[in-house]
């Protein structure tokens, strides 16, 4: 959680500023910005199977290239 005022992104993994290029290509700036792309129901899922099965489907549903 970033932070606790009511704001749309409080739920997002907070991204820090990346200068170069090598550095957005690293997995926790990668990581994070792929995480907050998700709707919320998949990043309830509490369940790693469950959680696997599902963005399995959301990737092939929305041709998102991971």
């Amino acid at each position: 959680m970033l932070h606790t005022y009511n704001t749309r992104t409080k739920e997002g993994i907070h991204i820090d500023f990346i200068r170069s290029f090598l550095g957005q290509k690293c997995i926790k700036y990668k990581g994070s910005v792929l995480w907050n792309l998700l709707p919320d129901e998949l990043r309830n899922i509490e369940s790693t199977r469950s959680f696997r099965n599902k963005l399995k489907q959301f990737c092939i549903d929305s041709s998102v290239n991971v």
